[in-house]
């Protein structure tokens, strides 16, 4: 793996649905409403089984693709679709599908559960304390090896049995079809994307506007992620996402604004306080943690992938919790500050 296990780890429970498969889509259904879907600029082309590319025939619902990198090191190459709810690219990872050219280190019994046939090695993963997720892997065939770890999960039974799905259901793709899920994944400059203007709001009588920023060529497949990255524009000041094409909190002619996106199917987002500015403030001036100060109505673009949103923040609030209304994702994400520092996580 080209990045470290703890920092793609997330301890939210994914909410596991329906079958999302993606191969040889060109257009997506137009829904029931009547409008036709996004056309698509390129296909998932599904390859022969010698191929050294893999990735999910299956997957819980809201999950995308969020990487697909080549990595050489002393014990071989590998290939890693990593899939999550994120932005991509950068977006947190839930499970991902390592496939390795060397011969795998599972030395399974005889009693062994059986993965496409071959004998697997499995379990769960470990940290402060706990057991969390699942990993799967076998011999797909000599010298090429297959891991799944689904470590987004924290219930092991649960987590158990998507990892063996997700295992059941792995797909081998085309070197072209890898090749364009890399560029898929890969970061865009700001400077080649165009701007689509999602929603506009007024704080004190003046206008703020949200600019969603989308890349050339979009969207490449139905797991296409690239439209993370937002700017807010107020009186004259512009405010942009963050390195990772996260949201952000924001100071923009001294109003506190939040800003970003959240996964697929959340309409309606609870904003609280999650850090204030330090020395911490009066708790009369600003709301308590958990207790959310805004409730905030997603905006979807028809041909976007992801659901967006703003507010105006209390004074001195300099980082934001995102929770899901519905109760379906329960925490979404933190959004933190761009501008001010020192933070105080609370």
């Amino acid at each position: 793996m080209s990045r470290g296990r703890a920092a793609w780890m997330v301890v939210a429970v994914v909410v596991v649905g329906a079958a999302v498969a993606g191969f040889v889509v060109v257009r997506s259904p137009d829904g029931g409403n009547g409008h036709r879907g996004p056309i698509f600029h390129a296909q998932v082309v599904v390859g022969a089984p010698s191929s050294p590319y893999w990735i999910a025939g299956w997957k819980p619902s809201r999950e995308h693709l969020v990487a697909a990198e080549e990595t050489d090191d002393a014990s071989g190459r590998s290939f890693d679709a990593a899939y999550g709810t994120g932005p991509s690219p950068h977006g947190a990872s839930d499970f991902d599908i390592e496939v390795r050219h060397d011969s795998t280190s599972c030395k399974a019994s005889g009693s062994a559960v059986l993965v496409r046939g071959h004998p697997s090695c499995e379990g769960s993963n470990y940290d402060d304390g706990s057991n969390y997720g699942w990993n799967v892997s076998w011999e797909e065939r000599p010298g090429l090896s297959i891991l799944i770890d689904v470590n987004g999960i924290a219930s092991v039974p649960q987590a158990r049995a998507v990892a063996r799905r997700i295992a059941a259901h792995v797909e081998p793709v085309t070197p072209a079809t890898w090749r364009m899920l890399e560029r898929m994944t890969t970061e865009v400059p700001v400077s080649v994307m165009h701007r689509v203007q999602v929603e506009q709001g007024e704080v004190g009588g003046h206008e703020w506007v949200l600019d969603a920023l989308v890349p050339p060529e979009y969207p490449l497949t139905v797991d296409d992620h690239r439209t993370g990255c937002i700017e807010l524009h107020f009186r004259g000041l512009t405010a942009r996402c963050d390195e990772t094409g996260r949201g952000v909190v924001t100071t923009l002619a001294g109003t506190n604004f939040v800003f970003g996106t959240v996964p697929n199917g959340v309409r309606n987002i609870a904003l609280s306080a999650y850090g204030f500015t330090s020395p911490a403030p009066s708790l009369a001036q600003v709301p308590p943690p958990r207790r959310p100060f805004a409730t905030v109505r997603t905006v979807v673009l028809r041909g976007l992938s992801r659901p967006y949103f703003a507010s105006e923040v209390p004074k001195d609030v300099c980082a934001v919790r995102a929770d899901d209304v519905r109760g379906r994702v329960r925490y979404i994400d933190g959004f933190s500050v761009d501008g001010h520092f020192p933070c105080r996580v609370s």
